[in-house]
């Protein structure tokens, strides 16, 4: 992760000029690594994320820049993972929840944002499950249907499967950028955001 942290620092700090220049030649092994596993039917990226990782909250902009510039067609979904914080398993667990439910009422945006702004900006601890279902609701979700999605059987399904991909990718370290199932993206090597969105279109193409 302190590799991910300079390559923020560098999109902060570059000048314009050089987000100008060419691409780099990607290559395996330095700029994405290639999965032993089958490509996705439709093309796709999967970002597995913590609430509370400091580099999923600064990387936040950049994956919003990546959203809008998507080929047509292109998913971009979140996965979160389920081993932060170590010291709450509630919680852990019951944030995937909380985001398959967010995404089931369309709060998606809203919700997050207000998660991440609660440990990272206001930095405060979530005790349990209830003082994430109040964040939420004090930034304006809707409680009845916030609690209807919660509590189905879709936003469970949805959370096992989070909790699945994260195996089935070995996930251990996040943010982590998974396109097409098949190619995890890297940073190595990458001057720009620019760079870094042309490496994922690369990969979106790639067989």
């Amino acid at each position: 992760m302190k590799k991910l942290l300079s390559f923020i620092f560098v999109l902060c700090t570059i000048p314009l000029t050089a987000c100008a220049e060419p691409a780099p030649a990607y290559k395996e092994g330095t700029h994405y690594e290639v999965l032993n596993k089958q490509a996705s039917s439709k093309p796709e990226i999967k970002e597995f994320f913590s609430f509370y990782c400091p580099h999923c909250f600064a990387f936040e902009p950049i994956a919003e820049d990546i959203k809008k510039d998507l080929p047509e067609g292109v998913d971009f979904k979140r996965s979160h993972v389920d081993f932060m914080p170590r010291n709450n398993k509630e919680v852990a667990t019951g944030l995937g929840k909380s985001l398959a439910a967010l995404q089931l009422i369309k709060e998606e945006e809203k919700g997050v944002a207000a998660i991440f702004r609660h440990i990272h900006k206001d930095r405060k601890q979530f005790g349990s499950m209830t003082n994430v279902r109040d964040t939420l609701v004090s930034a304006g979700i809707d409680p009845e249907k916030y609690d209807a999605a919660f509590n189905s059987f879709i936003a469970a399904g949805q959370a096992n499967q989070m909790s699945s991909d994260q195996k089935t990718y070995d996930i251990r370290s996040v943010p982590t950028l998974i396109v097409n199932g098949k190619y995890k993206v890297l940073s190595r090597g990458l001057k720009s955001e620019d760079d870094y969105k042309k490496l994922i279109n690369f990969l979106l193409e790639k067989k």
